[in-house]
Order: C-alpha cells, then structure tokens, then sequence
C-alpha cells in the first residue's frame, strides 16, 4: 500500500503517513511518536510544510481517507513528493459536517472563553458536565476544534516578521521555495499555484539593526526575484469568530459588508475583542517561559503534566509546577492569549489580504473583524494582514469589500491570497535551534539574516 521512493522529499510525507497510521492502530505511543517527528524535523521539507501526525485528530475517519487516497496513488502510479504530500494533507480537509445546536452552544462558549473548564461551560448552558464533555469529543472530530493562542514575542526580545511578495516573472518558484526553507529563520511559506503573491513569517531575535539587514537584503531582491516587497513587523495582532451569524446551519452576512465601502464610509464598525499587542522585552520571563509559550501555541488547554512531557522529549527540563507557574504568569501579564479554531461548519472561503495603509485605517480595518465568522491578523506600522474564513456563498460579496478598500484615501493596497487551508509553521522552538544563547538572551550574527544569499 505504501510506495517504495527515492526521494527525500516524497519519503518525508510517506514517513509522515506511516507514523499516523501507527497511532491509530496503536503500535507506537504517542511520546515515541513525538520523538519521530523532532527526526521528521531535520528534513528541509518540514519547513515548506509543517507536518506533525502527533497533532492531527487519530480517528478512523481520518485513517481511512489516508488509506483511499494511498489506492489512488497506487492505481495511478503516482510517486512524486506532491502527489504523496498531497495524499496526506488532503485527507484532513474537513468535510462539510452539520453542527448541531448544542454543539454549537458549546462552541461559542469556547469561541468567548477558550481556557473555560467543562464545568464552567455546563453551568452556563444550564446543563450536564457529561453533556459538555461529549460535545468537546464531537467538535474536535468533526470540527476540527483545537486551542491556540497568539503571544507577544517581543517579551523575550524575539521579532516576528511577515514578508509578502510578488514573484518575477520566469523565476523558478521551486528554487526560491527550495532557498526560503532552508533560511533557518523561517517560520511558515505561502504561495499559491494560481498567483505569484505568497508571503513568507520569520522569527529571530534582535532588534531594529537585525531588521535593518534583513529589509536591505530583501530590497536588493527586487528586480530579480521578486516584483514587489513588503516587510511587516509584528507591533500587534488578533483572532476574531462571530458564531452568531450561524444560525439553523446557515451563514449569514452583515449588512455592513453587503454595502461596497465606495457606497459609504467605513466607520469603527465595531470593537476587536482578541487583540494582543507587543510591549517590547520584559526581563521576567525567561526561556523557560518561551518554551512553554511555544507548546501552548499547538494546545492551550493541554495539562502541565502534558507540556512537561512534551518539553523534556524537546530537551527541555521543565516539570509540571514550572509549567502551572509559567502560564499563569504568561496569561496574567497578556504575553499570550489563547483563542480558538475551528473548520467543517460551512467556512470554505479562505482568504488573505495584505493591507497598506495608515494608522487610522488599520483601526477601521480592524473593527469590521468582529463581522466576518473568523479571522486572524497581524498588525505593523505599516498596515495589516488578514487571514479570513467565509461561507463559499459569500466569498464574493467578503473579497469585492476588501478589495475595494484600496480605492479609500489613506488606502496604498490591497493584494489578495486566495487559499485552501492555513499552513501549519514551524514552532517557536524549532527555530530557537538556529539561535545563540548568552545568559538569559538569545541572538543571532547579523549576516546570517541576508535572505539574498539564500535565494540567488
């Protein structure tokens, strides 16, 4: 059933393949299975495509969609890393599930509050723990629900960084692909077939002379590689879900988006609930609460004694009373702020829009979050990027409006992404491996964050 390769690109996914059929038939542990994936992360295909088996939901379900797509490679006798990629990824694109009423009461409990214990949620709803409890197990398998949050990295003097570009014409994309993954700082790549736009997130620590060599680096790319450059660097960022638009499985539409920003003004439409803002090196935290920053981010509401296994199979030397203290701290002082994801609700429109604008635009652009059913976006001085998920009805009416904000004074922009599913990235501590370390601060040599030499 599973193809004999060469290539090691193509051996990645299969070794990806085979690690999660092993955890649904429960011959490997999932802390054994962990330890294969940090392997898994040694190949430079993990940073074009982040792929974590431990993460993913362990079900049937899932099992058998991987089994039906392995057949259609072998009918078709199709052996490349894409096509192999392709077998696995595919496999997790949820189907268009209906969510019941309680479900999605249960849901927008977690959408509000995302740390709320089973009990709090029961309480509420005016309902059984047990009933909430098997709601957590259905909207996990059939919606994809999971807990992340969004951190300010700036506290443990890290910058976070977003590279949006567009691709020259005649220029080998694979290469350039091929270049960024091997640049040890970078976080996650987006590119679509049908599009020369992509964007490439980094993460390195420094300050505004590491920034600098990295906007002259990337400048020196245009003309070459690359039409157009934008550096965004992270000054803040949110997560917005409006589940009341849901309503008897339908989505509806605000009337403020129905209505082309042309035809009236765009006032604060509303107020952004989940948004986080980076405050610059704090001192009081440490690397040990970088480490347990980096493993809430895949799960927020994991146990301590969860985050503690994981970090020692990492190397890291954390017990559980270190990992209550640290997330208590990292919450109270806002370095992160969890928030939840969802999918297979009808939300098949994703988009990403990279917006430059002024200060006071950015704050207009923002407020209208609250009215789309989900959205992230990360804010510099220089604009916003938004990623949005909308129902394929809507997606229209979603991408006319914000494409059409570019005609507003104070608007320079709008370039559009249109996509299937967010990428997974690397995690904080993959690349802290690429980083120095003196006493309680990280650093990295300035050269090193010359992108040019990776991508010419």
């Amino acid at each position: 059933m599973i193809p004999s390769v060469d290539d090691p690109s193509a051996r990645f996914y299969l070794e990806a393949i085979r690690l999660y059929l092993a955890l649904f038939a429960g011959t490997v542990s999932l802390e054994d299975a962990k330890r294969v994936v940090e392997h898994l992360k040694e190949n430079p295909e993990f940073a074009k495509s982040p792929t974590d088996p431990t993460v993913a939901p362990v079900n049937e379900h899932f099992m058998k969609k991987i089994i039906d797509n392995l057949k259609t490679l072998k009918k078709y006798n199709l052996h490349t890393s894409d096509s192999i990629k392709s077998a696995y990824s595919f496999a997790f694109l949820n189907d268009e599930t209906p969510i019941n009423d309680r479900d999605l009461q249960v849901l927008s409990c977690l959408a509000r509050s995302p740390l709320s214990t089973v009990n709090a949620i029961a309480r509420t709803l005016e309902i059984a723990p047990k009933t909430v409890s098997s709601s957590l197990v259905r909207l996990k398998d059939q919606h994809a629900v999971r807990f992340s949050c969004l951190s300010d990295n700036t506290a443990f003097g890290i910058q976070s960084v977003m590279l949006f570009f567009k691709l020259s014409e005649g220029v080998d994309w694979a290469a350039i692909e091929t270049g960024m993954a091997g640049f040890p700082f970078t976080r996650s790549i987006l590119k679509t077939a049908v599009s020369d736009l992509g964007y490439v997130s980094l993460m390195f620590p420094g300050g505004e002379q590491e920034l600098s060599v990295l906007r002259s680096s990337a400048s020196a790319l245009v003309g070459s590689v690359f039409d157009y450059v934008s550096l965004h660097v992270q000054s803040s960022m949110g997560a917005e879900s409006n589940l009341a638009l849901l309503n008897n499985g339908t989505w509806s539409i605000s009337e403020v988006i129905r209505q082309p920003p042309e035809a009236a003004p765009v006032e604060k439409a509303g107020s952004t609930l989940h948004v986080l803002s980076c405050g610059g090196r704090r001192k009081e935290f440490q690397p040990l609460d970088f480490a347990v920053t980096s493993e809430l981010r895949s799960d927020c509401r994991a146990s301590p004694e969860t985050v503690s296994q994981s970090l020692r199979i990492k190397g890291w030397d954390v017990d559980t009373k270190q990992v209550i203290s640290s997330t208590h701290r990292l919450i109270e002082r806002r370095v992160i702020l969890p928030y939840t994801v969802f999918a297979g609700i009808g939300l098949s429109g994703n988009f990403c829009f990279e917006v430059v604008c002024k200060p006071d635009w950015t704050e207009r652009i923002l407020s209208l979050m609250p009215l789309v059913p989900a959205a992230l976006y990360f804010v510099s001085s220089r604009g916003v990027i938004l990623w949005i998920q909308v129902p394929s009805q809507h997606q229209v009416e979603y991408y006319q409006y914000f494409r059409s904000l570019e005609h507003k004074r104070g608007v320079e922009s709008v370039l559009p992404i249109m996509t299937l599913v967010q990428k997974g990235s690397r995690s904080m501590l993959d690349l802290a491996r690429h980083w120095k370390r003196e006493d309680d601060f990280w650093y990295v040599d300035t050269d090193d964050l010359d992108l040019a030499s990776y991508l010419t």
